[in-house]
């Protein structure tokens, strides 16, 4: 049910960060879709608008062109009107005296000759012949016909009322509108494609940033409930050793209080591991800095776990530089903490009669402190997980004194001096923990 119960609770973790993730891309797609699309229709505008600007002015230059030639023909030739006439999408009408003129009415169709007077019509209410200035009268606009096309128009009357000569000029749109239909289409196309793409960049990038977050929060629920497994325990034995001793003897009391009193230990050792995690986490808030001779550090450390080594039959050893090692800027109860969990690591994975050799070297910018031992060493598997939190490599790593955060703790400390910590193999069998001390001065401690 347990085991159920967790697929189930991952299953909706799953989920909600599922949900997330489309929320999330939707609301940037969304925003640069809105952004995208109001510049492509704000460029649309105005290109538009300065297409049909350039069109109408062209058409005017043309339409201007026609009607001064025809301004100064004494007579209307059939010729000029045959030339004018072979304009793409331009319809030329004259009319005489409200009359279409017979090569016109020949060579115009029913939808121009519709068309034209349409726009005459349109036009001759503005028109109007000045007999002392003897020009054109002309008007220049843009015309909806009753089917629906639109054209840019010229009219002009030349002569007086009596006896009017009217010329009707259309130029259709229609090339023009289908070219910015074309273009509008392809912005369209173009826009929607990219919002495709970004939407698809941005589902996984969003995945890709979400991907920590989910992993932090995956390792924050197993920290807690390897946390809680191994606080577990000890109260367990707490509780049945307080349960035991109500009811046991004087001896078996003592005995009882005896494991009560490890228990409580063992658990007070988690309790500050835990408390010491939380308050490195890669920061120098909690440490005392001052320059530290290591070499004496080193010394002294390995002298410390010198009893711990020969009650283990295991020989520790220790190689230190021949010349003057530089002070090192360091918090020295921490790196002697540091050491202290290295060698007592060592000395539980090693073998008995193995060799434990604890070395300093100094090589710029870097103090190296090296611990190896020639014990069962860590598979290839272990390597990259050993330095998280409860980790302990199940054939090898599974002593009930250690919770598996120690040498998370050491890369933490390691990390807090601007540093870090390496796990390789020893020649021969076991493992060497290689830990690099960066040399920085107090000018930049933080």
């Amino acid at each position: 049910m347990r085991i159920k119960f967790t697929l189930l609770k991952n299953r909706s973790k799953h989920k909600l960060y599922h949900h997330v993730q489309w929320n999330l891309t939707f609301l940037f797609t969304g925003i640069t879709a809105l952004v995208l699309f109001s510049m492509i229709f704000a460029y649309l505008y105005m290109s538009e608008k300065e297409w049909h600007e350039k069109s109408f002015l062209s058409f005017l230059n043309t339409s201007n062109t026609m009607i001064t030639n025809l301004e100064h023909q004494d007579t209307l030739q059939f010729s000029w009107l045959s030339t004018v006439s072979h304009y793409e999408n331009y319809i030329v009408a004259v009319y005489d005296n409200g009359t279409l003129l017979s090569y016109c009415e020949a060579n115009l169709s029913e939808h121009e000759k519709s068309e034209a007077d349409s726009a005459l019509a349109a036009a001759r209410p503005d028109l109007s012949y000045s007999s002392t200035s003897d020009t054109s009268s002309r008007k220049d606009f843009t015309f909806v016909s009753d089917t629906g096309n639109t054209y840019y128009a010229n009219a002009a009357q030349f002569g007086p009322g009596s006896s009017p000569l009217f010329t009707v000029i259309l130029y259709s749109t229609h090339d023009l509108a289908s070219q910015l239909h074309e273009q509008r289409l392809r912005f369209l196309a173009g826009g929607i494609t990219g919002l495709f793409l970004l939407l698809l960049f941005t589902y996984f990038y969003i995945g890709k940033l979400m991907a920590p977050i989910q992993e932090n929060q995956k390792k924050q629920t197993e920290f807690i409930a390897a946390a809680s497994h191994e606080l577990r325990t000890p109260i367990a034995v707490i509780l049945a050793s307080l349960s035991a001793f109500r009811k046991a003897d004087k001896e078996a009391g003592t005995r009882f209080l005896m494991t009560i009193e490890k228990e409580s230990r063992r658990m007070s050792a988690l309790v500050n591991d835990l408390l010491l995690l939380s308050k490195t986490s890669g920061t120098l808030c909690d440490f005392t800095m001052e320059k530290t001779e290591l070499d004496t550090l080193v010394l002294n450390t390995w002298e410390c776990f010198l009893p711990l080594a020969s009650e283990k039959n295991m020989h520790l050893d220790i190689e230190l530089p021949e010349g003057t090692v530089p002070p090192c800027l360091c918090d020295a109860a921490r790196i002697t903490q540091l050491l202290g969990i290295l060698i007592s690591n060592a000395v539980s994975y090693g073998k008995k009669g193995g060799v434990i050799k604890l070395s300093l070297s100094h090589s710029s910018p870097y103090f190296v402190l090296t611990c190896q031992d020639n014990g069962c060493g860590i598979s290839d598997q272990a390597k990259p997980h050993i330095f998280e939190r409860f980790y302990r490599e199940d054939a090898s790593r599974s002593k009930k004194e250690h919770f598996g955060l120690g040498l998370c703790i050491a890369k933490e400390i390691a990390e807090a001096h601007s540093g870090y910590i390496t796990v390789s193999d020893t020649p021969g069998g076991g493992a060497t923990f290689t830990v690099y001390l960066r040399n920085t001065s107090s000018k930049n401690i933080t």
